[in-house]
């Protein structure tokens, strides 16, 4: 009878390892979604707001003596991208795209009438 007891006890310790390691795992996984999530949020605000950054620069080109041409693309310090662009033949000729990471946000507008 003592033989069994010994082979109980490796069994158990055996299920309950697997047990500990499976529920470790899946917290593990949770929290790495977690952060992912968070990343992706911090990635879109910086997209949305390169893409706003991009809008004001393209009101300020247009109302210089010689703007610059488009598309028009720049780096910002934060690390996001943004490309500015500009269609004639659009109602909303002007649109920039923000990217930060794997989030790309966009805006249109049309050119505010002078004063």
């Amino acid at each position: 009878m003592k033989k069994n007891q010994g082979q109980v006890m490796l069994l158990t310790v055996i299920l309950l390892s697997g047990v500990v390691l499976a529920s470790t795992s899946l917290a593990g996984l949770l929290i790495l979604y977690q952060l992912r999530q968070a990343t992706d949020a911090k990635d879109s605000m910086r997209a949305i707001f390169a893409a706003d950054a991009g809008l004001e620069w393209a009101f300020y080109n247009e109302t210089r003596a010689t703007p610059q041409a488009y598309p028009y693309t720049m780096t910002l310090t934060n690390g996001a991208k943004v490309t500015v662009t500009y269609n004639s033949s659009s109602p909303l000729p002007i649109k920039t795209i923000g990217q930060s990471g794997r989030s790309a946000r966009a805006f249109q507008a049309d050119i505010p009438p002078a004063p």
